[in-house]
């Protein structure tokens, strides 16, 4: 037929790299709050161990886990309270 494939091929470049950007950008923004609970779960393990004694915010107790997202704090009534992690490092909580 004689058709210039080069720019139908430059549209197609175009095209995929418009979805792959989209793709990447929904995918950073949404899991950016995800990526900062993890990182927070991280700094969590190093400043609360397990068998600590602490208060947060109204919350009193046993700390029994630190995860990857939440912190699982036992209180003295045995309920077992599960913080989130970046609240819990951004907070001010008081050991004892």
């Amino acid at each position: 037929l004689g058709i210039e494939t080069a720019l139908l091929n430059n549209v197609i470049e175009i095209v995929l790299l418009a979805v792959g950007a989209a793709l990447a950008l929904a995918l950073g923004l949404g899991t950016r709050g995800v990526a900062n609970a993890i990182v927070s779960g991280v700094y969590a393990r190093d400043i609360y161990k397990p068998g600590a004694q602490i208060t947060f915010e109204d919350q009193g107790g046993t700390i029994e886990s630190v995860g990857a997202i939440t912190t699982a704090i036992k209180r003295a009534d045995g309920v077992l309270v599960h913080i989130p992690n970046d609240r819990l490092v951004q907070s001010v909580v008081t050991e004892t």
